[in-house]
């Protein structure tokens, strides 16, 4: 266990070196939450359902950091480390590339809640976040989707050719997710 807490630990360090993901994850989510929820309002509307369009949108926003980071971040990093030859350097020191990717795997999960909060924090200044009526199957929902977009975002940076086929993936896993699944306008 000490090895993939290590492991883990150096994942997380090499994270911090890259901004862009940082940013992407930390900043895109609540930003544009705050912009389109600003935009459409925080009145009831026939539109959304009766529902007001600004708890629409900071539940929509929930979402944005757990598939950018687990289709987009999770994958481009482990075809990167397989494209440079990590890996095999990793296993030629005794490391299985199973427990790299468990613990690439523990950091993108680490990072979803920590992000998923950051939004959550925002919202709730700005905009109040009423209590999930269903909060068993809220929890219950979020893991299910964090778990099955990390096992999708593990297989694709194991089987995409490059770190740039794994990006284009998951950017358009990203979009078809997104604007689907309500983040959008």
């Amino acid at each position: 266990m000490s090895r993939l807490q290590s492991l883990t630990a150096t994942e997380l360090r090499l994270l911090v070196r890259e901004p862009t993901l940082l940013v992407f994850a930390f900043a895109f989510a609540p930003f544009t939450m705050l912009i389109l929820a600003g935009v459409f309002g925080t009145h009831p509307s026939g539109g959304y359902g009766g529902a007001r369009p600004d708890q629409y949108y900071v539940a929509a926003s929930v979402a944005v950091p757990i598939i950018a980071l687990t289709l987009i971040g999770l994958p481009v990093t482990l075809a990167s480390h397989r494209e440079r030859g990590v890996l095999k350097r990793f296993e030629a020191f005794g490391v299985s590339t199973t427990a790299v990717i468990a613990a690439e795997a523990l950091v993108t999960v680490g990072l979803v809640a920590v992000t998923t909060t950051a939004v959550l924090a925002v919202a709730a200044p700005t905009y109040g976040i009423p209590a999930p009526a269903h909060l068993a199957q809220t929890v219950l929902g979020v893991v299910a989707a964090t778990t099955t977009l990390t096992l999708i975002g593990l297989a694709v940076g194991l089987a995409a050719p490059t770190a740039r086929a794994a990006q284009a993936i998951g950017l358009l896993a990203f979009f078809l997710l997104y604007l689907l699944g309500g983040g959008g306008p």
